[in-house]
């Protein structure tokens, strides 16, 4: 028992590590859609062609 306790301890920890990962990557991405949101917002148009990439991609992530 005590064995299979071990393990599922370390599979806990594990599976925490995880999720917290997962959240601080998700909190940054949103972060960075905020930040590249308010930056295209901020060029008029027209638009370059780099801009207008960043526009589809955080529309399509977004």
């Amino acid at each position: 028992t005590s064995l299979s306790m071990e393990g599922y301890h370390f599979f806990n920890k594990r599976v925490d590590r995880d999720v917290e990962e997962k959240i601080f990557v998700e909190g940054s991405k949103k972060l960075i859609y905020i930040t590249a949101g308010l930056l295209v917002s901020s060029i008029p148009p027209p638009y370059d062609e780099v801009t207008r990439m960043m526009i589809r991609f955080i529309s399509l992530e977004g």
